[in-house]
């Protein structure tokens, strides 16, 4: 498949999923393409621009997909000291929101203006156009 073919499918998948989430999009996308499922993905995502569903629904541009980690993967809890908390609990403490899909990869996305990527939940995220 060429670049151009690429691009078409990219483009068709995102004028009609428009409600869908990250991880939509990212199942479907796996669904469709199983031998070159990682490529067409990254050709689909990074660049766009999502918003989650928390946070006052900021607006992030992707940068990558990170196949190696999920919801399931803890960080420090600023909350507690010496205690970490996983992605999947932080959201449900913090905005009662229930990840479903724990496997799910994590993508990585930029705020403008801050040269910092964020860990987001493709579930959380939905494209902003």
């Amino acid at each position: 498949m060429n670049q151009y073919s690429y691009n078409t499918n990219v483009e068709s998948l995102f004028a009609t999923s428009f409600v869908e989430s990250t991880l939509d999009q990212i199942m479907v996308i796996r669904k469709n393409h199983k031998q070159n499922f990682k490529e067409v993905i990254h050709q689909a995502l990074i660049g766009r621009k999502v918003v989650t569903k928390y946070n006052k629904g900021k607006t992030y541009m992707i940068g990558g997909v990170r196949w190696d980690k999920n919801p399931k993967m803890t960080f420090p809890d600023v909350k507690i000291e010496n205690r970490d908390i996983s992605f999947a609990q932080y959201f449900k403490n913090t905005y009662g929101l229930e990840i479903e899909d724990l496997e799910q990869p994590m993508i990585t996305g930029m705020l403008n203006g801050v040269n910092v990527p964020f860990l987001l939940v493709p579930e959380l995220c939905f494209p902003s156009f």
